[in-house]
């Protein structure tokens, strides 16, 4: 018998006999490589479960994109909307704040004017009150003629203005009938600047006229502040004047 025979026998024996033919393959074969077709047809499930993971994947990486998108656009949409109110609002805080502005400084010229108007009204009564006849109150005219007959070159420009506007000063006597002058500034609500400019006029009245002038302030309320440095310690006379501008007739 030839050889070709015999494996032509031997295939037709496992062919027709199944068992046999594992059986040869057992023999032929390594365990890992009996074992490859079953691992090639688990590996095609994983890659198929893989695309099919990968496909999820992408679906939903699609859809976060395309909702990330959506929410940038709508946040862009938001900070623009809150953009506008805030200009908006500002532009209606920016009027409040000058009406409330205008409104207090108009309230501020009414009561000054009111102040002043009531010192002139009362200047009797103020001179009175400190111990002195009032002569009279000198006009603008005359307040400003002290500054043209005296030697005012150490004086700056702004100074002799703002004397020039002094609230209101009085030629007085003294109770041995001595004249003197009294340098008044007058607010509804007196501050520090206030005694500053009276003790300032004060000074350069007594220069000007060779008399005694005394600083004064008056108002219908005082800054603590002047009260316990000014007024306690002497410094500035001070008085009262009544607050009709709250007061019924």
């Amino acid at each position: 018998m030839t050889t070709v025979s015999i494996v032509e026998d031997v295939i037709k024996a496992v062919d027709e006999n199944p068992p046999a033919l594992e059986a040869l393959r057992s023999r032929l074969l390594t365990r890992e490589l009996l074992a490859t077709p079953a691992r090639v047809a688990d590996l095609a499930d994983s890659h198929a479960n893989l695309a099919d993971s990968h496909a999820k994947l992408a679906d939903s990486h699609a859809r976060f994109v395309e909702t990330t998108q959506e929410f940038m656009a709508a946040t862009r949409e938001f900070m623009a909307t809150t953009r506008e109110f805030m200009v908006a609002t500002n532009e209606r805080f920016d009027r409040l704040e000058s009406f409330v502005r205008s409104i207090h400084h108009d309230v501020g010229v009414l009561k000054g004017h009111y102040a002043r108007s009531s010192a002139e009204t009362y200047a009797f009564s103020i001179a009175d009150e400190h111990g002195f006849d009032l002569k009279r109150a000198l006009a603008r005219t005359e307040i400003w003629a002290m500054t043209r007959v005296s030697d005012t070159s150490d004086i700056s420009r702004d100074v002799l203005r703002s004397f020039s506007a002094a609230d209101l000063v009085m030629l007085v006597e003294d109770a041995d009938g001595a004249d003197r002058y009294i340098a008044a500034e007058i607010s509804y609500t007196v501050h520090w600047n206030d005694v500053e400019r009276a003790i300032r006029n004060a000074e350069l009245i007594a220069r000007f006229t060779g008399r005694p002038a005394h600083p004064l302030v008056a108002g219908v309320d005082v800054n603590e502040r002047v009260r316990k440095f000014a007024i306690e310690t002497g410094k500035a006379l001070w008085s009262q004047l009544p607050d009709r501008m709250v007061q019924a007739d």
